[in-house]
């Protein structure tokens, strides 16, 4: 009985001791790890960092932007009502040169029709001189 009782303390000492070897090859490799972490979360806050750092970057580049742009479109807004006051204003003028141009043909019109009756009064005047000189001579 007693050699059972040893026996049975020897396989659970043995027991024991493989579970005590596994732990220590487990705490072994925690420890090598926790290395491995720390350079991680070295890696990690160096990325927060960098990350929070362009952001604020980005804020102010924004802040720039906003304010260069809203002067463009200030410009742009006066050079908009600038360009629909000329569009305006040569409307006009190619209405009044429109005007202008048809009353010009219309006295053309006039001028050429009363030329015409008048040189064919013309020409009768000088025919009647030219016969009242050869008459004469």
């Amino acid at each position: 009985m007693e050699l059972i009782l040893n026996s049975v303390v020897l396989i659970l000492l043995c027991l024991a001791i493989a579970y005590c070897w596994k732990l220590n090859s487990k705490i072994q490799d925690l420890q090598n790890s926790r290395g491995d972490i720390k350079n991680l979360i070295k890696s990690l806050d160096s990325s927060i960092t960098s990350a929070n750092h362009n952001i604020a970057e980005l804020k102010n580049l924004t802040s720039t932007t906003i304010v260069e742009m809203s002067g463009y479109i200030k410009q742009s807004e006066e050079l908009s009502g600038d360009l629909s006051f000329l569009i305006e204003k040569a409307s006009n003028l190619a209405d009044e040169l429109e005007l202008s141009t048809n009353k010009a043909s219309a006295l053309n019109k006039k001028a050429s029709i009363s030329k015409s009756s008048g040189s064919k009064s013309l020409k009768s005047k000088t025919t009647s001189i030219k016969k009242k000189n050869l008459e004469k001579s």
